[in-house]
């Protein structure tokens, strides 16, 4: 069966195609062109199961109604449950998601966003970029707009959403304050700018005003049972990790070796991943309520797509959340 067309209706209805255009895009009214007409068009259009060019509407309307999306190159569970529940919120407004994801020995990040510029994605959205200098410049000439989820806090900018390390570790806090846990400590690695470690400094030492160095630091790729065992010789009740993947090693380490009193210490960490449900020891974690990320990358993405200035829609309190669910 043949597709019908713009001439088709146009024919059929007995007006010109720029008339037949100007109705089927919701512009009769504007062109004063008379409702019995409209009513004609729209009846053929239905009668022939028009559907309108999408490449015609994008050079009309100048939108490609797709969104870039550029992945982590290491499996996320925070991005893949934020796309479960992005998609959702941005299919309701008529975009699609357009996924990219750099791969070391094949494609760089700068060649996913060459590409997304090329294809005139109406925005992009970054999860835990690694190189977004090389190529976050070029968007902003183009001005086209960008939403960055980040996993450090080393700026505060319009579209970049990042940690509150702060938030997280005053949640971790409370969490071992309830659980009659208060010498807390902290591992983490040797780095400069470390957020996390100025998060809990501020938050546990300064606020309590806590005279033991309770905080241990890591070289690269020095054990993590050096900081275990150096924090519980100053008799925390409590570790805080910097990360998953330092979590990941330290119950690995404790599931094969017994520490004195170790049973009697709160685990937690940074992130989360659903693998630690289950982990034995028991370990908690704090991060991103999922539904609410989506729900702020979207106002974050629909303000910029709408050139207004950013407001605040969630607070803290509802974005992060402990893991696993109490």
């Amino acid at each position: 069966m043949k597709r019908a067309s713009l001439k088709s209706i146009a024919a059929a209805a007995g007006v010109s195609k720029t008339t037949a255009s100007f109705v089927l895009n919701g512009k009769g009214d504007k062109h004063k062109i008379n409702t019995a007409t409209q009513q004609r068009i729209l009846e053929e259009a239905h009668r022939q199961n028009y559907q309108p060019s999408f490449l015609a509407q994008t050079l009309s309307s100048g939108k490609t109604m797709t969104i870039g999306l550029l992945l982590p190159k290491n499996e996320s569970y925070l991005a893949t449950t934020l796309v479960h529940h992005l998609i959702p919120l941005l299919q309701s407004q008529q975009y699609r998601l357009l996924p990219g994801m750099a791969q070391p020995t094949a494609i760089s990040e700068r060649a996913i966003i060459d590409d997304y510029i090329l294809r005139q994605t109406d925005a992009i959205i970054a999860i835990q970029p690694i190189h977004k200098n090389e190529w976050e410049s070029s968007l902003a000439v183009l001005q086209t707009p960008l939403v960055i989820i980040d996993s450090q806090n080393e700026r505060k900018s319009t579209g970049t959403l990042n940690n509150d390390f702060s938030h997280m570790i005053n949640l971790l806090i409370q969490h071992h304050f309830q659980h009659h846990k208060k010498a807390i400590g902290f591992i983490g690695r040797e780095r400069t700018n470390h957020a996390q470690l100025g998060a809990y400094l501020t938050c546990y030492i300064d606020r309590f005003d806590i005279s033991s160095p309770y905080h241990s630091l890591l070289k690269e790729a020095e054990p993590v049972a050096n900081g275990i065992k150096a924090l519980l010789k100053l008799n925390v009740n409590a570790l805080i990790f910097e990360s998953p993947e330092l979590a990941h090693e330290a119950l690995r380490y404790l599931q094969n070796n017994h520490l004195p009193n170790i049973e009697n210490v709160g685990l937690s960490f940074l992130g989360w991943n659903p693998e630690f449900t289950l982990a034995h020891p028991k370990i908690v974690g704090v991060d991103f309520v999922p539904s609410q990320l989506a729900e702020e990358v979207n106002h974050l993405l629909t303000a910029a797509l709408a050139c207004q200035s950013v407001t605040q829609s969630v607070t803290n309190d509802k974005l992060y959340q402990l893991y696993p669910k109490m």
